[in-house]
């Protein structure tokens, strides 16, 4: 009888398979909450993005990009009457209501805790990146 490698093997010393989480990051609830603590309502938390502004400038460069490369191709478009290019121009349209869906993620999440949102808003931006989704 073959064993998958994911099996572990059985014997008295073995223990069974379990995947750890440590260090993974994940906020783990147990004993008194300090202010380094991601679930503290008054501390660093799931508000502030930890690379907020990397994140927040790549969006807005993107966006930029995209709304330029949509005009250009717009104006190509009209002027010269091509069908291709109108298609093209749509898809750019489209793109770039994605990265506003993505924009307004972004801006959401950095919102800091308040009394309804103790945790933060840190997990809005999962909700505007699945438009973002839909919307490719």
């Amino acid at each position: 009888m073959s064993r998958s490698i994911f099996e572990p093997e059985a014997g008295p010393n073995r223990t069974p398979f379990v995947p750890a989480l440590i260090d993974a990051g994940m906020p783990v609830a147990r004993g008194r909450r300090d202010k380094r603590s991601p679930l503290s309502a008054g501390g660093e938390g799931m508000g502030q993005a930890t690379d907020g502004g990397a994140t927040h400038r790549s969006v807005l460069v993107y966006l930029a990009v995209n709304c330029a490369e949509m005009l250009s191709l717009g104006i190509a478009a009209w002027v010269t009457g091509s069908v291709a290019l109108r298609a093209e121009t749509a898809a750019n349209a489209a793109e770039v209501a994605v990265e506003v869906f993505l924009l307004i993620g972004v801006l959401s999440s950095l919102r800091l805790p308040d009394d309804t949102h103790p945790l933060g808003y840190g997990r809005e931006r999962f909700f505007w990146s699945l438009f973002a989704a839909l919307g490719t």
